[in-house]
């Protein structure tokens, strides 16, 4: 099964762990999957490092965790190697006891739309989902990690300060001052502003954001998600990183007032069979962690 209908489609997975990972990257190596079992510098340029060495993995350091596992770059095609590969990730680090936690997150780079006007709509429909997106963020956690600042304007403001406010958006509103809730509607239908809002981002943002638009790969890194061994989860990650830089699944979102529940019917519809129905599995686990925090 796959994650999308998009055949030109690229992604590839950061892993990080809480635990230092040099037990994991050690059992990983002697399997064959990892070239070393040493975890190497950040952006190290090393011949074990490069995106083209034959292997699916490699490990690098985090000086905000125990260290992460990077994928190469998968093609839409190889969803089932990637499938055994996270399958076999879940199964070496419960073995080696290597955990995971609040501490660490999962990031997903996706090929992102290929026009100005896709990537204006994917991000401006990112941005009025993304408090719904967080709970699909957290995974089985109570709450998501708080390391990436949110994107874009939050409704904590009654007028939206700079760099998101006046000078950028009174420009195609013609308002003295822009609120939350005029930015939304706007946002549905106007996309010169969704453009202007992206390029905006893409250009001031800290990459440390829910969503980094400027990897320096051509790719949209998506840095919301929780950490976790669970295979699934990580693929469902992916799946949904995926649909959401699907230019025809962000119309549609851009549509629709945010709601989890409707997400899963979304992707659906646009052939994202694995986004929809892991969607639809993380909000029935959803009630459950709300219980547990109550309690």
């Amino acid at each position: 099964m796959h994650p999308n209908p998009r055949h030109d489609v690229l992604f590839g997975v950061e892993m990080e762990f809480q635990d230092d990972i040099e037990p994991l990257t050690t059992i990983l190596c002697d399997d064959g999957i990892l070239p070393s079992p040493r975890k190497h510098e950040y952006h190290c340029g090393c011949e074990h490092c490069a995106f083209d060495t034959g292997y699916d993995l490699k490990a690098q350091r985090d000086g905000s965790c125990g260290g992460e596992l990077i994928t190469r770059p998968f093609a839409y095609s190889e969803w089932n190697v990637f499938k055994q590969l996270t399958d076999h990730i879940q199964l070496r680090s419960i073995q080696t006891k290597v955990r995971v936690g609040l501490e660490a997150g999962v990031h997903v780079h996706v090929t992102p739309p290929r026009l100005r006007d896709g990537k204006g709509a994917a991000f401006a429909a990112f941005y009025l989902w993304q408090q719904e997106l967080l709970k699909l963020a957290q995974g089985r956690e109570r709450h998501v990690r708080e390391f990436n600042g949110l994107v874009g304007p939050q409704p904590a403001d009654t007028n939206i300060d700079p760099p998101y406010g006046r000078p950028l958006f009174s420009l195609w509103m013609n308002q003295e001052a822009v609120t939350i809730e005029s930015l939304a509607a706007n946002l549905r239908t106007n996309s010169t502003l969704r453009r202007s809002l992206y390029d905006y981002h893409n250009e001031y943002a800290d990459r440390h954001s829910t969503l980094n638009t400027r990897t320096g790969h051509g790719t949209w890194e998506y840095r919301l998600w929780n950490s976790s061994q669970a295979a699934w989860r990580i693929r469902a990650y992916v799946s949904w990183s995926v649909a959401l830089a699907d230019g025809n699944v962000a119309t549609e979102m851009l549509n629709t007032e945010p709601e989890l529940r409707k997400l899963g019917s979304i992707f659906l519809n646009h052939g994202h069979v694995v986004a929809g129905a892991s969607v639809n599995r993380q909000a029935r686990i959803l009630p459950m962690l709300n219980e547990r925090t109550r309690s």
